[in-house]
């Protein structure tokens, strides 16, 4: 996905990604993604990129990451 520059990348995209992981049962490339996305949040997207992240680390079990 990233090495695609024709691809328009941001957060919404790699929490998307991330929760095909999960689905397919591979939590850590899950996580991979999410720390990824963190990279991508900028602007008026931050609250609602930041519920959706915590919703997503904790499907995963990293609650802790949810208290930062």
């Amino acid at each position: 996905m990233e090495s695609n520059s024709n691809l328009g990348i941001d957060w919404n995209a790699c929490v998307i990604a991330s929760g095909r992981y999960i689905k397919s049962g591979l939590p850590d490339k899950a996580f991979e993604m999410l720390k990824t996305s963190e990279e991508y949040k900028h602007g008026n997207s931050k609250g609602a990129a930041w519920e959706n992240l915590i919703s997503t680390y904790a499907s995963i079990g990293k609650k802790d990451l949810c208290f930062i």
